[in-house]
């Protein structure tokens, strides 16, 4: 929780403990629901230290995927950026991530910032569509914790630019997920979450979710941002002539550009406008 000054005024935290656990070697999956119940502890215990709350601003972690119902209830596991499934070769000796990028002229990828890499949405995507894998009644997919702001508010998950940039298959350039690259990979777009703004109102806390998390009714809920864009901005007052270095488990530098640009052996990512 935190003031309008950006003063910490409580902090609370729960261990991710979703992990699923049995699978075949190089899968990654979490349950979600587990995600989901860890997320309103953390929120209802936020909610008896405060008073007041302006609204609910959410990021999380970026690439993987999950797949949804109509009444937007999980139709398997999240599977998440650490999956290596899209590495794992066919009878022929190719992984699906090289049949993408074969499939794929190198200057269609130009636009989306980066190639596509096991364990993002795109690429996941096509590995369940390739081995008919998706889960039969899917309607949507969506990144974790877009699917929170949706269960907040009642509604379908969207997601952001930022978001959409780390699934692989977004065009950066003009801010849509990008038609032609999905086309060729024979891809769903209409499974994919339509794009909101980082950070905008997309809905408020329903009297249910309010009950869930002990937070007041009607609360104006945010749409996501990307893990690594949220770190840029909470962590530099000045992005026009700031550079951060972040190490964790994994590691960026990180500069802010005023308009779309490709540099060789770089990712190009969404940053929103201030």
């Amino acid at each position: 929780a935190v003031s309008t000054s950006g003063e910490l005024l409580a902090s609370v935290e729960r261990p991710n403990d979703s992990a699923v656990t049995g699978l075949p070697a190089g899968r990654a999956e979490q349950d979600p629901r587990r995600i989901r119940e860890r997320a309103y502890e953390v929120l209802a215990e936020l909610g008896g230290r405060i008073s007041d709350v302006a609204g609910i601003g959410i990021t999380g972690q970026m690439h993987g995927m999950m797949c949804l119902d109509e009444h937007a209830q999980p139709l398997g596991n999240l599977i998440t950026w650490q999956d290596g499934r899209c590495l794992e070769p066919d009878p022929h000796g190719r992984s699906s991530l090289e049949q993408m990028r074969i499939l794929i002229p190198a200057r269609l990828w130009e636009a989306c910032g980066c190639l596509p890499a096991s364990g993002f949405m795109g690429s996941t995507l096509f590995w369940l569509s390739r081995h008919q894998a998706i889960p039969k009644g899917t309607i949507r997919v969506s990144f974790v914790h877009d699917w929170i702001a949706g269960l907040l508010t009642d509604q379908m998950p969207v997601t952001d630019p930022s978001d959409a940039g780390s699934a692989g298959v977004f065009n950066l350039a003009a801010t849509a997920w990008h038609r032609r690259i999905c086309e060729t990979l024979d891809l769903p777009v209409e499974l994919l979450p339509p794009i909101r703004e980082s950070g905008e109102i997309i809905g408020r806390l329903t009297p249910d979710a309010a009950r869930a998390t002990g937070l007041p009714p009607d609360t104006p809920v945010c749409n996501g941002i990307g893990d690594n864009q949220a770190s840029v901005l909470g962590s530099i007052a000045q992005p026009d002539n700031s550079i951060l270095v972040n190490v964790g488990t994994g590691g960026q530098i990180s500069w802010a550009i005023p308009s779309f640009y490709r540099a060789e052996g770089m990712e190009t990512r969404y940053l929103p406008p201030k």
